[in-house]
């Protein structure tokens, strides 16, 4: 009897397990049916002596779709690139949640390193030397810069309430938190990365990013204006007085052009806004030596023009 009952527990646990495997098959060939893949090569040069190459490769899994225009498009999107430029190579990971579509989650991870050329610095200390001089120590791929990061973004298209082709006025509003370090550099030390000013150090920064822009079916497919907005907190000395702390803006003029179904191009002009120091510091080599201006803290110029190719496949 016991036996009996044993077989027949055994029989009804196959037939459950053989049941589940076949919903599982199914549901894993539904999946399948609709995970997209999508590559793409970038190229990005500008006239701030920058050039620079990436390749992605993303992966889209809707989810909790619904036929709601707000829920029809939910997704994640897995996103892992490479990027080299003539002092850099790096690569980074991206996850980004989609529940609705006026809302947007990411999160991701960065990691590189650099070299110097005899032309262009790509990783370097950036040290005091002397009274007001500064010195560029040489890091030639001595350690990882690692950049970890966490977003959401508020976004809005009429052309989602108001169908047509001349509809689609866009709004993205997209506010991001995000550490980044390099391993060897101390907290106190500053530091250069891919021929910026050198003025970076370990610590955590907010970022904001406001897109205003306008889709149409046109060769040139979009233009638009965007306001970025960037501050660090690091930990300064004595009251932080070369404003290392205060927002810095960035103005770009975006005008997105499309060669075909592949080819994209974006051409970006940018003006940003830049610390304004006392007149008897600015002359100074080394940054932290400076002094900002309390009447003004900072001014407005010219930064860069930006040539973006895109070939998607």
């Amino acid at each position: 009897m016991i036996l009996e009952n044993t077989r027949l527990k055994f029989f009804h646990a196959e037939k459950i397990f053989i049941v589940l495997f076949i919903v599982f098959l199914q549901l894993t060939d539904s999946l399948n049916a609709q995970v997209l893949h999508s590559q793409e090569m970038n190229l990005t040069t500008s006239t701030d002596v920058e050039l620079k190459a990436s390749y992605s490769h993303e992966i889209t899994v809707p989810f909790l779709n619904s036929p709601n225009v707000l829920f029809e498009n939910n997704e994640i999107n897995f996103d892992f690139s490479t990027f080299l430029s003539p002092v850099s190579a790096g690569l980074e990971i991206e996850t980004v949640f989609r529940p609705i579509a006026l809302l947007e989650f990411s999160t991701g991870i960065e990691i590189g390193s650099g070299w110097n050329s005899r032309f262009v610095r790509g990783l370097a200390i950036n040290e005091p030397s002397g009274s007001y001089d500064n010195y560029f120590n040489n890091k030639t791929l001595k350690g990882i810069v690692h950049k970890e990061k966490a977003g959401a973004a508020f976004q809005f298209d009429v052309g989602a309430v108001i169908p047509g082709e001349w509809t689609h006025v866009v709004f993205r509003s997209y506010h991001q938190y995000y550490y980044k370090a390099f391993t060897a550099a101390s907290k106190n030390e500053s530091w250069l990365w891919e021929a910026d000013d050198g003025e970076n150090r370990n610590g955590t920064h907010y970022y904001i990013q406001n897109v205003l822009g306008y889709k149409m079916p046109l060769m040139m497919e979009f233009f638009g204006l965007m306001i970025e907005a960037e501050r660090s907190y690091y930990d300064t000395a004595n009251g932080d007085p070369s404003g290392e702390n205060i927002w810095n803006y960035t103005a770009s003029c975006i005008m997105g052009f499309r060669s075909g179904e592949n080819t994209k191009f974006n051409l970006i002009t940018q003006f940003r806004s830049v610390r304004n120091y006392t007149e008897e510091t600015e002359e100074y080599d080394y940054y932290r030596s400076r002094v900002i201006n309390p009447d003004k803290s900072r001014k407005w110029e010219f930064y860069r023009i930006i040539l973006n190719m895109t070939y998607e496949f």
